[in-house]
């Protein structure tokens, strides 16, 4: 009787690939993240301009981190949509960022020597908001979201100094209250204000209810927010929130509602 021989494995390796495929895509798209977005800098101070800058967007910029375990190698991956940029091999460790530039020596003279820049991108961010999409080898969409330059998105983005900064990154990208207009932190987490508890950029007696919720219900603050409230509303620097932190918050406000009441009287003098 004639024996059939067992098929090598080999028969079946396309499909083996293709399954490792997805299953490393599934967790690329699930780790990296798109964290903040240059997209309107501000106008070149005089240094810059007599450095030879005279274009606000040279200093544009795009941030990935690595919000996974695991590192993720970056090396074909590329942006289409908003810009053009097609990464090396680059591998991205877990927590780590990677930030993408228009002009490497514009962005190194405003923001240092010290962030991790991978490379130059073509094109420009278009100032009214537009669609930011990072796709693999494959073109298989790796991240995306489509921001804007109007409420509900933070309109101090807009070209007054802060970029968008994402403010967790299981929250949606896409959606306009996941991101916060804020001081630039390339290749660096977002700078939050102490006692900026309701996340609007202002420290005031909006303030005070956002700073209950995150005393009395830290989680449900969290979900909420977006971030712990440790971040945001401890406001006496001592890493807990309680209330303790009430009479420091209260200061805070009494500062920012004085230094804004100087700021509109300086406005009105003739």
């Amino acid at each position: 009787m004639k024996r059939h021989r067992r098929q090598p494995l080999k028969r079946h390796r396309p499909l083996i690939e293709t399954l490792e495929a997805r299953i490393v895509l599934s967790a690329t798209t699930d780790f990296l993240q798109i964290s903040e977005i240059m997209y309107n800098p501000s106008a070149p101070t005089a240094a810059e301009e007599q450095a030879g800058w005279i274009d606000n967007d040279d200093f544009e910029f795009i941030e990935l981190q690595n919000v996974g375990s695991q590192p993720v190698d970056l090396v074909g991956m590329s942006f289409t949509d908003g810009i053009d940029y097609t990464f090396p091999s680059f591998e991205l460790e877990p927590g780590q960022f990677a930030v993408v530039v228009k002009d490497r020596a514009a962005f190194e003279l405003r923001f240092g020597l010290e962030v991790p820049v991978v490379g130059e991108f073509s094109g420009q961010l278009r100032n009214s908001g537009e669609r930011v999409e990072l796709i693999d080898e494959g073109g298989q969409t790796v991240t995306a979201l489509t921001y804007g330059d109007r409420p509900p998105w933070p309109a101090a983005a807009d070209g007054m100094g802060p970029t968008l900064n994402r403010l967790a990154p299981e929250l949606p990208a896409g959606l306009p209250g996941s991101w916060i207009a804020a001081d630039p932190t390339p290749g660096a987490e977002v700078a939050l204000v102490a006692g900026d508890a309701d996340l609007n950029g202002i420290v005031d007696m909006q303030d005070v209810r956002a700073f209950v919720l995150a005393v009395k219900q830290p989680a449900v603050y969290r979900a909420t927010y977006g971030v712990p409230a440790e971040r945001t509303a401890d406001a006496d620097g001592d890493g807990d929130v309680d209330f303790d932190d009430i009479d420091d918050l209260l200061e805070l406000i009494a500062t920012n509602t004085v230094q804004s009441a100087s700021a509109a009287a300086a406005d009105k003098t003739p």
